[in-house]
């Protein structure tokens, strides 16, 4: 669905009219307005992070970067407003274990998920925006193009287990492989995983919370630790297990990052929305992401957009803000201000 919204970023580009607004308004969208102050405070988080990837001033400068934005945050209140009007809702609930999610890839990745948004000039109330258009948008594609039975698709995904097996780990880090030898006989000898956690572990992110770095799925952890606990998961207390369990303590385990004692405390599969595409295949998303992109276009052509013009204004037949003066380029936006892009670890 990324591929999809990103899609959808250079079609925003290739383009409703232009209309006064009151001057706390960057644009009014079929009645809901996007404020100048949350639009100012978007771009400058985007302008840091292009910064830092070396565009150069014209890229950033001259208002067309806030046009690319605002061009954006217009397309993902469409997307909201028309998936609302399908009968496609999101809730928070969805939205919060979907951002819980990311967290968890970020801290088994190596990478505190604070910092994860610092380094990319990220506030999590965007991340929380563009999770929630991500869902949106692939909600209406598969209500447009309908997919395989759910009850197939149960049993495909019960088949094939192991590749979807999703776990529940902690650990504890440190610097040489004596210490860790050392911390896991205590482990072993104790069981007080918050007490050596917080006094031992190296990991900031997770020794306050008993070394629990969340959910790890395939491929999205160093490979050292992957392998580590997926074998683990198939011994002990976790073997053939779904749910809560205790797996034995690993032997110290050697990464980029250090030496890690670990345990799976917790198997699972993930839901079959979660998991959907990858089962449906790529074709069905192919025809899902142009059914969707159709779907925008008839959106947007009938919507009610006014922007003010101290940005530009709304070009009701190419579907994008332009200003009177200098035209904006039909090009890719940069990758921070991709709609819907939300950020992978």
């Amino acid at each position: 669905m990324r591929r999809l919204l990103a899609a959808l970023a250079v079609l925003v580009l290739a383009g409703c009219a232009a209309d006064a607004v009151t001057p706390s308004r960057a644009a009014v969208v079929n009645g809901v307005a996007i404020p100048v102050r949350s639009l100012r405070t978007e771009v400058d988080a985007v302008r840091r992070e292009a910064g830092a990837q070396g565009l150069s001033r014209a890229d950033l400068d001259g208002g067309r970067l806030t046009r690319l934005v605002l061009e954006q945050r217009i397309a993902t209140e469409l997307i909201l407003s028309g998936a609302r009007h399908e009968g496609v809702e999101v809730g928070e609930g969805e939205v919060d274990q979907r951002l819980v999610q990311l967290q968890a890839e970020a801290q088994a990745s190596g990478v505190p998920f604070a910092e994860f948004l610092r380094q990319r000039n990220l506030l999590e109330s965007t991340v929380r925006s563009q999770l929630r258009t991500d869902l949106a948008a692939r909600r209406v594609a598969e209500h447009l193009v309908p997919g395989r039975p759910d009850a197939e698709l149960r049993a495909e995904l019960e088949r094939d287990r192991d590749r979807f097996l999703q776990l529940e780990v902690r650990h504890v880090l440190v610097a040489d492989e004596a210490t860790a030898r050392r911390v896991r006989t205590e482990l072993e000898r104790t069981g007080d995983w918050d007490r050596i956690a917080r006094e031992r572990s190296a990991d900031l992110a997770t020794r306050d919370r008993g070394g629990s770095i969340g959910v790890v799925s395939r491929g999205r952890t160093i490979p050292e630790f992957e392998r580590a606990a997926f074998a683990l998961a198939a011994q002990g207390g976790c073997r053939g297990r779904t749910g809560a369990c205790q797996s034995p303590l690993s032997q110290p385990v050697r990464t980029q990052l250090g030496w890690h004692v670990l345990q799976v405390t917790a198997v699972r599969l993930p839901s079959l929305q979660e998991v959907r595409s990858q089962l449906e295949g790529s074709e069905l998303d192919q025809r899902r992401q142009q059914a969707f992109l159709d779907w925008y276009r008839e959106l947007a052509a009938g919507a009610e957009i006014r922007v003010n013009p101290r940005f530009g204004r709304w070009d009701r037949d190419q579907r994008h803000i332009v200003d009177a003066e200098t035209p904006l380029r039909t090009e890719p936006p940069p990758p921070a201000a991709a709609p819907g892009s939300a950020p992978q670890p």
